[in-house]
């Protein structure tokens, strides 16, 4: 072996011994102390505070707004008929008793118009659990996701 590769191999060797990969990153998880200032208490020992955070979108509200125009309604179904049929009560049958036939519809000429608003998520908010990233060796956390992301829709009439 080249004394060049041995030097080499030997460095590799010294910066594994000295240096943990598993510092690097980990996954590790933190609940919302307080949102104003943010603060977020990781494994009930270490509270960050928002210098040491970076926040996903995830972090922030996020939504958006549906208008529907007017518009109409309308339904129907098919033709019902029956011709020439018979009733029977305790085993006696009428003669034949004619016929019906039915065209059911129905509709709203004028539904007017809707603002739908869906929210995906809120901002952060006290007692949220959070799942970071832990980068540069602990000095920077990633908010990857939270635990509740609650969708909500509200709609209202124009």
């Amino acid at each position: 072996m080249p004394r060049g590769d041995r030097l080499v191999k030997c460095m590799r060797q010294a910066a594994k011994k000295t240096h943990n990969p598993s510092k690097n990153t980990d996954i590790v998880y933190g609940v919302v102390q307080n949102t104003s200032p943010l603060t977020v208490l990781v494994d009930n020992r270490l509270e960050l505070t928002e210098e040491f955070l970076v926040l996903s979108p995830f972090c922030y509200r996020a939504g958006f707004e549906v208008t529907i125009k007017g518009h109409t309604h309308s339904a129907s179904v098919d033709t019902i008929s029956k011709q020439d049929h018979s009733h029977s009560v305790d085993s006696k049958t009428t003669s034949k008793a004619g016929g019906f036939t039915i065209t059911p519809s129905a509709s709203i000429e004028n539904a007017g118009g809707h603002k739908v608003n869906v929210t995906l998520w809120d901002n952060l908010t006290k007692g949220d659990k959070l799942v970071m990233l832990r980068i540069k060796e602990g000095q920077e956390y990633l908010v990857l996701y939270r635990d509740k992301l609650e969708i909500k829709a509200s709609c209202q009439a124009l």
